[in-house]
């Protein structure tokens, strides 16, 4: 299961090995990463321990987003290892979170400029 710590700016989701490996894990992992960024100006998920992801997991970080009502970079992912970093470039959700090679980069990151996800012709 993933552990939550607040502070004061941002709360962080350390997230599990395998998360969102089953159906009944997508809906705890979702569940937790938006009660977890509820009120908060940032939500930063350590995915430090995970090595392996499925669609599930990239669905529930899309989830948690619209239902947060985030921006991009407004989450961010930190501790990412080359496997599912991988994952992230190729489906450019890279373009969506920030992402951070360290939990304390995370947390001191510069809230990007929003750059718009459609661009006019």
């Amino acid at each position: 299961m993933a552990r939550v710590i607040s502070y004061a700016d941002a709360t962080v989701v350390e997230m599990h090995d395998r998360p969102c490996w089953t159906a009944d894990d997508h809906e705890r992992v979702t569940q937790t990463l938006w009660q977890a960024g509820r009120g908060q100006s940032r939500l930063v998920v350590d995915c430090g321990g995970v090595r392996f992801i499925t669609g599930r997991f990239l669905s529930a970080l899309l989830v948690t987003m619209k239902r947060l009502g985030a921006r991009p970079a407004d989450i961010a992912l930190c501790r990412i290892a080359p496997a599912p970093l991988e994952v992230f470039r190729a489906t450019r959700l890279d373009q969506v979170f920030l992402i951070c090679p360290t939990l304390e980069q995370a947390l001191a990151a510069d809230w990007p400029e929003p750059r718009p996800i459609i661009l006019a012709t």
